[in-house]
């Protein structure tokens, strides 16, 4: 333990005596260079700044304006504006299945209303409901499959929007747009 500690001594007091080895040799260096030169420098003070001959007002150069990069967008905004995207993008899908879903009720309203008569059984008439026919029922039926798929797509799009930070009312305006802002859509 000992040696150990004999050897850093040593060490660190070679270092230092190597310092101001280097540290003399520096200061003598500057001295003759200081010695080498001839003519001493010139100090300027106040009285020789107004002696000076006066050539009239400076003219200061016009200032170059760079075309500004515009605002700097952060990484939340650029969040926002991509979810305003996929939010519009998703509700046109949903636009679109939204016209089939209209179609297939407009088909279902006129095929499926009132009732149909059959033949005479035993002396009367036997009158059918319309909405109980087979084409009727697969059409309900489709249009039930349709609503419940636009529901489910239209809450996904607007949790999608909502966690992305896109406005309440943006994601307004475009269900507003693309006629989706019923609430029949709603939860």
């Amino acid at each position: 333990m000992s040696t150990a500690v004999v050897a850093v001594v040593l060490s660190a007091t070679s270092s230092l005596s190597a310092q101001e080895a280097s540290l003399a040799n520096l200061a003598a260096r500057e001295a003759e260079r200081r010695g080498a030169v001839s003519q001493p420098s010139r100090v300027f003070t106040n009285a020789d700044i107004v002696t000076l001959p006066n050539r009239g007002p400076v003219p200061t150069p016009a200032p170059v304006l760079a075309p500004s990069p515009g605002p700097v967008k952060s990484i939340y905004d650029l969040r926002r504006e991509r979810g305003e995207v996929e939010l519009e993008r998703a509700i046109q899908i949903l636009a679109q299945e939204a016209d089939d879903l209209d179609t297939q009720q407009r088909r279902y309203s006129s095929s499926c209303k009132g009732h149909s008569s059959s033949k005479l059984a035993f002396g009367s008439w036997l009158w059918i409901d319309n909405k109980s026919l087979p084409e009727c029922l697969s059409l309900r039926s489709d249009i039930a499959v349709l609503t419940k798929g636009i529901r489910a797509g239209m809450e996904q799009a607007l949790e999608n929007a909502r966690r992305a930070d896109v406005y309440p009312g943006t994601a307004r305006d475009l269900r507003r747009k693309y006629a989706l802002d019923g609430p029949d859509l709603d939860r």
